[in-house]
């Protein structure tokens, strides 16, 4: 009887630890374990720096993983929210080789493409993905061959 007890708890431990599952509100995360950015706090550090985005009504897409996606009203910003943390906690900015107009920019949870009028406007993206907590302090990376640098 007491080894059912056990169990059970072991159970309930293993299963309230497991954050993000698609039909629950997010968990806890582990320590060390960067936590998923949330809708208003990566609505929030982007108006900080000059970036006001709404949510994307008019966009369908059936991935199962995306939360929100957001944009700005003049469509040079597009971002999107994710359940989990798909990217990791280091800074990635690129633009695709046979398409370098727009930058990318993804950390963590959240990715970003915007059709930037200069490269300082991509910094100042840079700048406000940097103040999200969890966000590693290393150079920003290029995830493919396929990308490069801008």
């Amino acid at each position: 009887m007491s080894a059912a007890l056990i169990l059970a708890t072991g159970c309930a431990t293993a299963s309230a630890a497991q954050p993000n599952r698609f039909d629950t509100t997010p968990g806890p995360c582990r320590a060390g374990t960067p936590a998923p950015i949330r809708e208003p706090l990566f609505t929030r550090t982007l108006a900080a720096r000059g970036f006001r985005l709404y949510r994307d009504a008019d966009l369908c897409d059936p991935d199962p993983r995306m939360l929100v996606s957001l944009s700005d009203t003049d469509g040079y910003l597009y971002c999107y929210v994710y359940r989990k943390n798909i990217f990791g906690s280091r800074l990635q900015r690129f633009v695709w080789r046979n398409d370098p107009r727009p930058t990318y920019v993804r950390v963590l949870n959240v990715e970003c493409g915007i059709y930037a009028v200069s490269r300082s406007t991509t910094d100042n993206l840079e700048r406000a993905f940097r103040r999200l907590p969890g966000v590693s302090a290393k150079s920003s990376t290029v995830p493919s061959a396929g990308a490069i640098h801008d």
